[in-house]
């Protein structure tokens, strides 16, 4: 992993009054610049705590840890850190999968476990609940299972950003305010982003994340790159209304073509250069096995339920896995919750193929930040995805 050496020279743009603060990944040399608000960072076995604390103090800097939600390693980390961090972000642990009924559960206990850790050494420290690459259905399975209570603060990290992301950060936020008071919590419980990405593309995103009312913002970046964040932020330019459209459509790429269509993160299938198409990595550690869309809100109307939604798809042209089935399901917002259509299987054939869902009782809300996903299962190869679209 690359070092960030942060230097005091670089943060002369900086304002002390900034949001945004920078975030050091796993081994990365923490430097604190003058006028920083906040830093975050994991593990950092050279790090020495009363420097860090000294440095801390004379920037006024509040420092934010990401730990693991394991006893053994909270309590370490808590042991060492705790007077120094004022923040602790509880990572879940390791190999977790969100997919598996119990996951949530397993999650919550050891979240209780370490916010108990933190707090025996730092009784004002606050924990903050993680929720990895916006999975916010993960998320509600929380706050079902027990997590009430157990957190201060909710933090989405890591959330990759690409183009469009900043059209998809405001409403990123009001669905998490919307979810925590649907579970009782207060309306003001801080919610926390954690971007990372192209420096160009974090620059835009962080700025908006910024105006959307995120009461804390990182970017994993340089000093130089947080330098380069605008004070003041344009709002995202409005698409095209789709009131009247008998569709819309998503054409993935190295740069996602929206019309009508957003998918929220397109880093789920990141393009690949030498298939020239966008990969549904199944068979990657850890896979990535789903993805999300959301259709714009001039196009949705809340009292209609049939939809068709299609896809365009194919599988990876390679022999290893092409004789084992890999397929797709849609998942979607309906009448009584979410709902499985039935599973596509994917050819094996090394072509392209459309294959389209006839729904009858949608009930889009995005009460969960989409409308519909795609989620891919099998013993195969990986999928492409070319193209998605919805029609009336």
């Amino acid at each position: 992993m690359k070092t960030l050496a942060l230097l005091f020279a670089a943060t002369a743009a900086l304002s002390a009054e900034s949001p945004i603060g920078l975030s050091f990944p796993p081994g990365g040399e923490t430097v604190i610049p003058k006028g920083l608000p906040a830093i975050r960072f994991s593990s950092l076995p050279n790090e020495d705590p009363a420097r860090l604390a000294k440095t801390a103090k004379e920037n006024d800097t509040e420092i934010f840890a990401v730990i693991p939600a394991a006893e053994d390693a909270s309590k370490a980390f808590a042991a060492a850190y705790g007077e120094t961090v004022t923040h602790f972000e509880i990572l879940p642990p390791a190999g977790l999968d969100p997919r598996l009924t119990n996951s949530a559960f397993e999650y919550v206990q050891q979240l209780t476990l370490a916010q108990k850790s933190a707090r025996e050494t730092n009784p004002a420290a606050r924990t903050g609940i993680t929720i990895t690459h916006y999975d916010i259905q993960f998320l509600d399975a929380c706050l079902r299972d027990g997590a009430l209570g157990q957190f201060d603060f909710v933090s989405l990290s890591p959330f990759p950003v690409s183009p469009g992301t900043d059209r998809i950060l405001p409403g990123a936020l009001a669905t998490v305010r919307k979810l925590l008071t649907h579970h009782g919590l207060p309306a003001e419980t801080p919610v926390h982003i954690t971007l990372t990405g192209p420096e160009n593309q974090l620059i835009h995103a962080a700025a908006s994340a910024r105006a959307a009312g995120f009461d804390r913002v990182f970017i994993e970046a340089s000093a130089e790159t947080l330098a380069r964040i605008p004070e003041k932020t344009e709002p995202a330019p409005p698409g095209k209304f789709h009131a009247e459209s008998l569709s819309v459509s998503l054409a993935l790429g190295e740069t996602n073509q929206a019309n009508g269509i957003e998918q929220i993160l397109p880093a789920d299938t990141p393009w690949d250069a030498e298939l020239k198409a966008n990969r549904l990595h199944l068979t990657a550690t850890p896979p990535v096995i789903r993805t999300a869309f959301l259709a714009d809100p001039t196009f949705i109307d809340p009292e209609r339920k049939t939809y068709e939604i299609t896809v365009e798809a194919k599988r990876l042209p390679s022999d290893d896995g092409l004789q084992n089935p890999t397929g797709l399901t849609l998942t979607y917002e309906a009448t009584h919750g979410l709902r499985n259509a039935n599973l596509w299987s994917v050819p094996g054939d090394n072509k392209w193929h459309t294959h389209t869902w006839k729904i009858n009782d949608a009930r889009f809300t995005a009460k969960l930040g989409w409308h519909f996903l795609l989620d891919a299962s099998g013993t195969g190869n990986d999928v492409l995805i070319r193209e998605v679209k919805v029609s009336r």
